[in-house]
């Protein structure tokens, strides 16, 4: 045989074999390389909570996002900690938890989060977001918030959401998630390896992501004996990401409000957690309005559903959250109304 068809049968060889690993591959994984959402997928199923993952879907930008619409989806599940939850949500056209139209509104007040703005465990008019826009008389607020987000993704899809007109007041409450170890990487770093995936011409090889995941996870078991784990996001990338969400804010037009979210175990416990420190500098440091919700939750501890699993706030707890942080808002609009 000669040395081309040696050539060309060892390339078809090698190409045979490609092909066959590539067909297995594609019945043994999905097509997705997004290993935030995979880890919270899974994180959600262990948490005893499945239903929550048919409300999400796979997302570039931040990794997941809430699916569009949405219709009165009911959702029920039992958490680790032996909480039951049973809601019904809806979403809009554009994947944001739906409220009440506002006809001729006066102002537009969005807000940032996680589970806990979202209103994980209560109905669409529950939670506070819908309560503080029954409050404020021409009040139109927009939930931007997703169960499992990090100010990173809340950052990221704030500073590309198309809003129809100006954004008086965001709201901004993170910390929960920012501080939960996956995989040895932040979520900064698995946004870089996503782009990366997307821009490489293997992005739709299920093969070559499958080897990719693999070594990974051994790079991950390697740097986690070494002690290597870290949060999705240490300290101080929480507070960077969050002053660069105050300083969009700014650039839009807006005025920031930060708020510290309580934990159930810190109704009765005095002292924050690294994150509430954090977020309580960053507020400090770009010099905005605090609302530090843990003294109003504690003065009312035994109010029955304040918090009703590790952190998420039944009814009566969004009516407190409105309650205490609608003051900061009105003081928030007057500074607006003034400046412009």
């Amino acid at each position: 045989m000669s040395r081309s068809r040696k050539l060309a049968f060892g390339l078809a060889v090698v190409v045979g074999v490609l092909l066959t690993l590539e067909v297995a591959a594609r019945f043994l994984v999905s097509a997705s390389a997004n290993g935030r959402w995979s880890a919270h997928s899974r994180l959600v199923a262990g948490l005893g909570f499945p239903a929550l993952n048919d409300i999400l879907t796979e997302d570039d930008l931040a990794f997941w996002k809430l699916v569009p619409d949405l219709d009165a989806l009911e959702l029920s599940g039992r958490f680790a900690d032996g909480a039951s939850l049973r809601f019904s949500i809806s979403t809009d056209r554009r994947g944001l938890r739906k409220m009440p139209r506002v006809a001729n509104a006066k102002h537009r007040i969005v807000f940032l989060g996680d589970s806990c703005t979202f209103g994980l465990g209560v109905g669409n008019e529950e939670t506070f977001p819908a309560v503080i826009q029954r409050t404020i008389p021409g009040a139109e607020c927009i939930n931007l918030a997703v169960p499992g987000y990090t100010a990173f993704q809340g950052r990221r899809v704030f500073e590309r959401f198309p809003f129809a007109g100006p954004v008086d007041v965001v709201v901004i409450t993170f910390g929960r998630n920012d501080d939960l170890e996956w995989d040895g990487r932040s979520d900064m770093e698995h946004a870089v390896m996503l782009d990366d995936q997307r821009s490489s011409l293997l992005r739709h090889s299920r093969a070559a992501g499958l080897i990719g995941e693999a070594l990974g996870g051994l790079t991950r078991k390697g740097a986690s004996s070494e002690g290597a784990m870290r949060p999705r996001l240490t300290d101080a990338e929480f507070v960077e990401q969050i002053r660069a969400i105050i300083r969009h804010c700014r650039k839009i037009g807006a005025t920031p409000v930060v708020v510290v979210w309580p934990l159930r175990v810190q109704l009765t416990m005095a002292g924050m957690t690294a994150k509430q420190r954090a977020l309580v500098q960053a507020a400090r440091i770009e010099r905005t309005l605090l609302v530090n919700l843990l003294p109003e939750f504690r003065a009312h501890a035994d109010t029955p559903g304040l918090i009703i699993d590790v952190v998420h706030a039944g009814p009566s707890g969004c009516s407190l959250a409105a309650r205490t942080i609608v003051p900061a808002i009105e003081e928030a609009l007057n500074a607006t109304t003034s400046d412009r």
